[in-house]
């Protein structure tokens, strides 16, 4: 019959002593100058989201008013009047003293909300859309529309809500 080998004996081990592992190395900074920096970072930090958070809370309405006029149907015959009705419910929003605003005075208006003198319509075409939103006769063509329809959409992007006595 084999037998199973015995372990050694316990006079081997006796003299050995387990060796103790070292304390973990802390990931903490251990200086002061450490901590104010990360308390300089974090507070920072929170400054720059807060502001994220509100310019992202107060464009909303842009946002909205973006989303609603590139769905527009260009080929609609009422196309003029609902770029207009989401122009002067903008401008409104800005300024409640605008939602009276029609003809020369809504152009008056739009325009004081742009910073830039060349992003102004041309006169005739803002001329003509004014006169198209009264009459079909002075319906404006696919070219126009479209001219329309792309000022319309820059200005929304690039209004500053503080131009006209907001």
């Amino acid at each position: 019959m084999t037998t199973q080998p015995t372990p050694p004996s316990t006079y081997i081990l006796k003299q050995l002593h387990d060796v103790g592992l070292p304390e973990p190395v802390s990931w903490w900074p251990q200086t002061i100058g450490w901590k104010i920096l990360l308390g300089i970072g974090l507070v920072l930090l929170s400054i720059w989201l807060y502001q994220q958070g509100r310019s992202w809370w107060t464009n909303r309405y842009r946002r909205e008013a973006l989303a609603v006029t590139e769905s527009l149907d260009i080929r609609s015959p009422k196309f003029e009047y609902q770029v207009f009705v989401i122009i002067k419910r903008v401008m409104g929003y800005l300024n409640c003293a605008d939602q009276a605003a029609y003809g020369e005075g809504f152009l008056q208006a739009l325009y004081a909300y742009i910073p830039h003198d060349d992003s102004k319509m041309e006169p005739e075409l803002a001329d003509k859309w004014m006169l198209s939103l009264n009459s079909s006769k002075q319906a404006l063509n696919m070219e126009e529309k479209q001219r329309i329809h792309q000022y319309c959409l820059h200005w929304i992007k690039e209004h500053q809500q503080s131009g006209a006595g907001a």
